[in-house]
C-alpha cells in the first residue's frame, strides 16, 4: 500500500544517512561526492526546509491497516538491528514515526560535524523521494542546476583539481599497468604533453598499478612526476592539477580505412541550451571540409533537455517527421510532435552512424530512437540505458535555493515505442575492446532500481527492406575486415587503448557507401498498436 512505500523510503534515506555517518567521511571528501546529493544551508527541521514537498505522515491506526503495521514492525526490527539507539527513539511502537519524527531521532543520536549537516540532509530527502515517488526525483541546489544549462562542463575534482586523464589498465610486460585511454579537452594533462597509449611506469616514484592510481586519486597531491612509456621510449613529464572546464560538445574530421572523410562529434550531454546550434556550427563546419558522413557520438551521455534532442532530430530528419512523443502522467494517449524546420537539414543526406553504449540515457535514447526508426543513421555499439521517462525541473516554490525534479511523463519513439527498461538496442553491436567477447555488464535503469516505472513489451517494428541493408552492412564489415584492419595499423601502445566502437562506426560508414545504402526520405513508418 501507498503508505508502507512512504514508510520503507523513510528507512531507506535514513538507512543512507546512518551508512554515511558511520563511514566518518570528511567534510572535505563530501564535496567529491555526487553534486545531486549536495543541498546547502539546510536548517535543522527537515520537514519545514520543503515546502514544496508534501510530508507524508505514517500515523494510521492498526485497526486500519492490519497487515500492513505487521510490515511495518518488521521492517522496523530490521531497522533497530542497524540503528544502535533506535529502541530510545522510539519505544512501544503503537504509532509509526513521521518522516520529521525519524529524521529528527537520527539527528538525535548521530552526532556529526554542523559542516556535514547540509550533506547529510540531503542523502535523506533524496534517498526518500527516490524511494517513494521514483527513481528520478529528487532536489539539487539551483545555482548548480544553473550551471549545467552552460553546457560547461566544469572539471573541479572538489575545489582541488584534476589531471584530466582517462586510465584503462592493462597488461604490459607481464604486469598489470595504467595506460592513458583518454586526455580531456583543455587539461593539464594535454597541455603537459601526455599522449593517449603512454603507459604510467610511475607516479612520484610509486610503482605499480594499485599504488600509482592512489597517488593520482589524493587529492592532496598537487603535481605528479610520471614516467610513462610510449614507442620512442621512456618519458617524464610533470603535471599539476588544474580546474579546467570542456565543451559539451567536441569534433573533428577523421578518416576511414578507405579515406572517407568523416565529422567525430561527441556530445557529452543535452544540458547545454546551445548544444544543437554548436552541433550545427561545427558541422557544417566539418561538411565544407569535405565530410560525407557523421559519427555522432552518444556514449556515455546521460541526457538533459529533450528540447535539444528534438532540435537535433531536425538537423537529420525529413520535413513532416515527429520529433518527439510523450505520454504524461496519467494520460492514456501519446502526443506526437511534428518537425516544420525547411531549412539547415545538414545531416539528412549524409552516410551517419550514432554510437551508444549503457549509459547513453534518457535525451540520448530520445534522439536515438528516432533517427533509428526513421534510418537516418546507424546505431553502433551496446544497449542503452533505458530510461525512458520525463522530468519537470523547477525551483521549489518556497525556497529558491532549491531545485527539485519530479517524473511527469514517459517518451516514446516515433512508432510508438518507450525505450524504458527494454532500452534502444543497436543495429550493429559493437563492443569497447577489440579483444571484447562479451557485453559490457553495464548497471542500467532496470538493474539499478527496484522501483523504476514499468516498460512496454512491445518492440519496434523492422522494414523489410531496411533489415535487407542491415544485412548487407553487417556482411561487409565481416568480408572486408575494416574494423580488424584499423586495430592491427596500430602500434602496441595505441592497441592497447584502440576504441573499437568507433573503429567499427567509421567502417560501417565505408560499408554503407560501398553497398549504396541510400538515405531514406520518407517519413512513413509504422506504429506499434499500443492497444
Amino acid at each position: 500500500m501507498k503508505e508502507l512505500r512512504f514508510f520503507l523510503g523513510c528507512v531507506y534515506g535514513i538507512s543512507e544517512a546512518y551508512n554515511f555517518v558511520k563511514k566518518s567521511i570528511s567534510s572535505t571528501t563530501s564535496t567529491s561526492t555526487s553534486v545531486f546529493l549536495f543541498f546547502p544551508n539546510t536548517s535543522s527541521e527537515a520537514a519545514s526546509e520543503f515546502p514544496g514537498f508534501e510530508v507524508k505522515t505514517f500515523d494510521t491506526a492498526a485497526s486500519t491497516y492490519e497487515q500492513d503495521v505487521k510490515n511495518y514492525k518488521a521492517a522496523l526490527t530490521q531497522w533497530y538491528k542497524n540503528y544502535e539507539s533506535s529502541l530510545q527513539a522510539f519505544p512501544g511502537l503503537t504509532l509509526l514515526p513521521t518522516f520529521s519524527e525519524a529524521y529528527s531521532a537520527f539527528k538525535t543520536n548521530y552526532v556529526v560535524d554542523a559542516k556535514l549537516e547540509s550533506y547529510i540532509t540531503s542523502i535523506v530527502i533524496n534517498n526518500y523521494l527516490s524511494r517513494v515517488y521514483d527513481p528520478h526525483t529528487y532536489i539539487t541546489p539551483t545555482k548548480y542546476t544553473e550551471q549545467m544549462y552552460t553546457g560547461v562542463v566544469s572539471n573541479s575534482g572538489g575545489g582541488k583539481g584534476i589531471f584530466g586523464i582517462l586510465f584503462l589498465k592493462v597488461k604490459y610486460k607481464e604486469d598489470a599497468y595504467y595506460a592513458v585511454r583518454g586526455i580531456e579537452h583543455n587539461s593539464p594533462a594535454l597541455a603537459a604533453g601526455l599522449n593517449v597509449g603512454d603507459v604510467v611506469l610511475s607516479a612520484n616514484g610509486k610503482v605499480g598499478a594499485d599504488n600509482i592510481l592512489k597517488e593520482v586519486s589524493n587529492k592532496e597531491v598537487e603535481t605528479i612526476d610520471f614516467e610513462v612509456e610510449r614507442l620512442s621510449g621512456v618519458k617524464k613529464i610533470k603535471i599539476s592539477r588544474a580546474i579546467f572546464s570542456s565543451d559539451a560538445v567536441e569534433g573533428k574530421l577523421v578518416e576511414t580505412q578507405k579515406k572517407v572523410k568523416v565529422a567525430y562529434i561527441r556530445l557529452r550531454n543535452f544540458m547545454d541550451k546551445e548544444a544543437c546550434s554548436k552541433i550545427e556550427s561545427l558541422g557544417t563546419k566539418l561538411i565544407q571540409e569535405g565530410a560525407t558522413g557523421i559519427v555522432l557520438d552518444l556514449r556515455d551521455n546521460g541526457g538533459g533537455l529533450v528540447q535539444m534532442a528534438m532540435c537535433i532530430n531536425e538537423l537529420y530528419l525529413e520535413q513532416g517527421s515527429k520529433i518527439g512523443a510523450i505520454k504524461q502522467t496519467g494520460k492514456t494517449q501519446i502526443k506526437y510532435t511534428y518537425s516544420t524546420k525547411v531549412k539547415n537539414r545538414i545531416f539528412k543526406d549524409l552516410n551517419n552512424v550514432t554510437l551508444i553504449n549503457g549509459y547513453s540515457a534518457s535525451a540520448s535514447e530520445w534522439l536515438s530512437i528516432f533517427l533509428q526508426a526513421y534510418r537516418k543513421s546507424l546505431i553502433v555499439g551496446e544497449k542503452s540505458y533505458g530510461k525512458g521517462t520525463m522530468q519537470s525541473v523547477v525551483a521549489d516554490r518556497g525556497n529558491s535555493l532549491v531545485t527539485h525534479a519530479a517524473t511527469v511523463a514517459k517518451f516514446y519513439g516515433p512508432q510508438g515505442i518507450s525505450p524504458q527498461l527494454q532500452t534502444v538496442v543497436p543495429d550493429i553491436e559493437a563492443y569497447p575492446f577489440y579483444t571484447q567477447t562479451e557485453a559490457t555488464p553495464y548497471e542500467r535503469e532496470a538493474d539499478s532500481y527496484e522501483n523504476a516505472l514499468l516498460g512496454d513489451e512491445l518492440r519496434p517494428i523492422v522494414m523489410s527492406d531496411r533489415q535487407l541493408e542491415l544485412d548487407k552492412i553487417k556482411s561487409c564489415l565481416s568480408s572486408n575486415r575494416y574494423a580488424d584492419l584499423a586495430y592491427e595499423s596500430k602500434n602496441d601502445f595505441l592497441k592497447r587503448v584502440h576504441d573499437h566502437q568507433v573503429a567499427v562506426a567509421l567502417s560501417s560508414v565505408d560499408c554503407m557507401i560501398e553497398e549504396e545504402i541510400k538515405p531514406y526520405r520518407g517519413i512513413d513508418i509504422p506504429v506499434v498498436d499500443q492497444n
